[in-house]
């Protein structure tokens, strides 16, 4: 969003809509994999910066098998994974962390992976799986390393 205030004009796209792209192309093909149960966390950034929540999710749908299940609170209602306004970078007081909440969530919808969008909030989420579920029942992905397992050889 800041490209055209820095004097360049030219189109960005997030990865989940290159890859959407790439699929609804042909250019890379799925093959059936395992069956898993998902949901998808929005980043804050992807989502109420971009306006952007149904590439990712239509990625993870093209994924044959596996099922979409939808957090309570999703899209405009999503939660922050904890990691924004540099949050990230700071120890957090005693108490319910919001990356806490927001894997509370996740673990409600009984999901075996949360696929993500952003680096930060995989770092986030990924830390607080392995304290919530240390025998790795519920793994946080990357939608492009969701893609990556499903690609057909």
């Amino acid at each position: 969003n800041e490209y055209p205030q820095l004097g360049v004009q030219f189109e960005v796209v997030h990865h989940s809509q290159f890859l959407l792209e790439l699929i609804h192309s042909g250019k890379i093909k799925l093959q059936e994999g395992q069956e898993l149960r998902l949901t998808f966390h929005d980043p804050c950034y992807l989502g109420r910066y971009n306006d952007i929540y149904d590439p990712p999710r239509q990625v993870l749908q093209a994924i044959s098998k596996a099922t979409m299940i939808e957090m309570r609170l999703n899209k405009t209602k999503a939660m922050c994974c904890g990691a924004g306004g540099g949050q990230i970078w700071i120890q957090s007081e005693k108490g319910r962390r919001i990356e806490d909440m927001r894997f509370e969530q996740v673990q409600e919808v009984d999901a075996q992976v949360v696929a993500t969008a952003c680096p930060y909030c995989t770092i986030m989420l990924d830390a607080v799986a392995q304290i919530k579920e240390p025998t790795g029942k519920i793994k946080v992905m990357d939608i492009a390393e969701l893609v990556v397992r499903a690609l057909a050889q």
